[in-house]
């Protein structure tokens, strides 16, 4: 599921370039835009794959005391 939540952040930007250059200028998707929303969609990706692998942790450990 974490795969196609990153594809579906990626193909969001490509599918709404339309309603998002309405938005902002014609200049958002600059080559500086793009590579901060890459950075902003790794860090998003990476922090959720994270809380997800402490969540499993903390289950582990309290399942374990029982």
């Amino acid at each position: 599921m974490a795969g196609n939540s990153l594809i579906g952040q990626i193909l969001h930007y490509k599918h709404a370039r339309p309603v998002i250059t309405r938005i902002h200028s014609r200049s958002v998707y600059s080559n500086e835009q793009i590579d901060a929303w890459a950075r902003h969609v790794a860090a998003f990706t990476l922090a959720g794959l994270n809380a997800t692998r402490a969540a499993i942790a903390t289950r582990e450990k309290d399942g374990a005391g029982s």
